[in-house]
C-alpha cells in the first residue's frame, strides 16, 4: 500500500488520546480497512432488504387483498304484505358493500329471484328492477339516492349493469338498494311473494384484482307480499243484532277480523280461495241507528275500511236496502219468523175440511 494511502488511513484512525501511538503498522491497516469495507457492504444489503420488504408489502396490499363483502343492510326491508291491483313501486332490499385492502370498482350485480310471484310478467318490461346508491340517510328517496342501472323483469336471475363504476373507498361502506316497479297484475294469485338475494361471489362484478366475499348477514332481501284486495258485497247490507254477518271479494288472507261500528266482532272463517269470509254477527249498535263503518284486517295487509257501510235498523228485523245496493231480506230471525207463518198457514189450511166435515156432522 502507497505511503500517501497509509497517511491517509493514518489521519482517520488517529487516536483522540495522546498516549496512542497514531501510527499502526501496516497488517493492522490493511485488516480494519477489510472491516470496513464489510460493514458497509453488509449495511447496505440490510437497506436494500428492508426496502424490497417494505415494496412487497405495499404492492400485495393493493394487488392480493383488494376486497369487498356483501351483506344484508340493517337498513333492507323486513316482511311486509301492499296492496296491489294498480302499478307501484317498491324497494325489495339494501345491502352493505364495505370495501377493504383498497378501494373497489364495482360494475354491476346479479340478483337472484324468489317467491311465488312472476319476475318476469309483474314487472316492468324497462326498468322492472333497478339499483340505487344511497346517498347516506338509510331511506330510499329516488330524488336523493343515484340510479345505477336498471332492466326489465327476468328468472331465474336478473343482472343491472351499471351505467356507471360505483367505487367503494377503502374501509369504508355503501348502502345500495334493489328497487321494483310492479305492474298491476302483481298481487293476483293471492298471495304472489317477491324476494331477491345475492347468492354467490360471482354474482358481483368487480374489476380485477378485487375480489368477493358475502357477510353477515347473508345478502337475502325479506319476502314482499302483495295482495289483490277487494270487497264485492257485504250481506247484508242493512239489518239489526244477531244476524249472521259475511262478505264477498278478494284477497282475505287469513286470519280475517272484522269490525262494525268500532265494535270488534273477532275473527272470521275464510274459504281456500281467500275469495268469501262468515261467521261474524252483528251486534247491537242501538240506539244508533244508522249507516256504520265496516273495517276488515287481514293477515297480511291489516285494517282496510271498506267503501260499503252498514246499515243497522233495530225496528226492522227483515231491515232495508243499505247504501251498496243490497237486499237484505236475508236476516237469520226475520226468515225464521216467516218460516214459521208459513207453517202455520198451511197447517190451517190443512185442518179446514176436517173441522166443516165436524160441523156437517
Amino acid at each position: 500500500m502507497p505511503d500517501d494511502a497509509t497517511t491517509a488511513i493514518d489521519v482517520k484512525i488517529a487516536a483522540p488520546k495522546k498516549d496512542v501511538d497514531r501510527t499502526l503498522p501496516r497488517e493492522d491497516l490493511k485488516l480494519m480497512a477489510e472491516w470496513h469495507m464489510l460493514v458497509n457492504v453488509a449495511s447496505a444489503r440490510w437497506l436494500r432488504g428492508l426496502a424490497i420488504l417494505f415494496l412487497v408489502l405495499t404492492v400485495g396490499r393493493s394487488l392480493a387483498a383488494q376486497q369487498v363483502t356483501v351483506a344484508l343492510s340493517t337498513n333492507s326491508p323486513a316482511a311486509s304484505g301492499i296492496q296491489g291491483g294498480t302499478a307501484f313501486t317498491q324497494e325489495l332490499a339494501a345491502f352493505t358493500l364495505s370495501a377493504s385492502g383498497g378501494a373497489v370498482q364495482i360494475n354491476g350485480i346479479t340478483l337472484t329471484v324468489g317467491g311465488t310471484g312472476d319476475f318476469v310478467n309483474d314487472l316492468d318490461p324497462s326498468t322492472g328492477l333497478s339499483v340505487w346508491q344511497d346517498d347516506g340517510d338509510g331511506s330510499f328517496n329516488s330524488a336523493l339516492d343515484t340510479n345505477l342501472g336498471s332492466t326489465g323483469g327476468a328468472s331465474p336471475t336478473i343482472t343491472v349493469n351499471f351505467t356507471s363504476t360505483l367505487t367503494v373507498p377503502d374501509a369504508t361502506s355503501v348502502d345500495v338498494w334493489v328497487v321494483a316497479d310492479f305492474l298491476a297484475s302483481a298481487g293476483a294469485s293471492i298471495p304472489d311473494t317477491y324476494q331477491v338475494s345475492v347468492a354467490g361471489i360471482g354474482d358481483v362484478n368487480v374489476q380485477a384484482p378485487a375480489t368477493v366475499s358475502l357477510g353477515t348477514p347473508a345478502p337475502d332481501s325479506a319476502q314482499l307480499s302483495v295482495v289483490i284486495f277487494f270487497v264485492s258485497s257485504i250481506d247484508p247490507a242493512s239489518s239489526y243484532h244477531n244476524t249472521f254477518f259475511r262478505i264477498y271479494g278478494s284477497g282475505f288472507t287469513p286470519p280475517v277480523s272484522l269490525s262494525i261500528g268500532g265494535i270488534d266482532l273477532g275473527t272470521g272463517t275464510v274459504n281456500g280461495a281467500n275469495t268469501f269470509a262468515s261467521g261474524w254477527v252483528i251486534p247491537d249498535l242501538g240506539p244508533n241507528d244508522g249507516y256504520h263503518d265496516v273495517v276488515v284486517t287481514t293477515s297480511l295487509l291489516g285494517p282496510i275500511t271498506l267503501t260499503q257501510q252498514f246499515y243497522y235498523d233495530s225496528t226492522k228485523p227483515g231491515g232495508r236496502t243499505g247504501n251498496n245496493g243490497s237486499d237484505c231480506s236475508t236476516h237469520e230471525s226475520g226468515t225464521s219468523a216467516s218460516f214459521l207463518v208459513l207453517l202455520a198457514t198451511l197447517a190451517a189450511l190443512f185442518a179446514a175440511p176436517r173441522i166443516a166435515r165436524r160441523v156437517r156432522g
